[in-house]
């Protein structure tokens, strides 16, 4: 019963190894993944804040100007 044993598969350790390495990689490369998308959430927010303020600004002259129409056509209209 002198038989070699050939092992040709690998070993659950070994396997154990490979698994912590992944997760540890897939954890460094999430975290930044994640911050990057804060970022752009951020980035993203400030233009459609600074884009709503100015077509607020816009909205408001606008009304402004109709105002002023408003009350020289009440003065400069004819009586009845």
């Amino acid at each position: 019963m002198d038989r070699k044993k050939n092992h040709s598969g690998i070993t659950l350790i070994e396997l154990l190894v490979v698994m912590v390495i992944i997760a540890m990689f897939a954890t460094i490369v999430g975290q930044r993944l994640f911050r990057n998308v804060e970022k752009a959430r951020q980035t993203t927010a400030k233009a459609q804040i600074s884009e709503f303020e100015s077509v607020l600004d816009a909205f408001r002259r606008c009304r402004k100007v109709s105002d002023h129409r408003r009350r020289a056509a009440i003065v400069t209209c004819p009586p009845r």
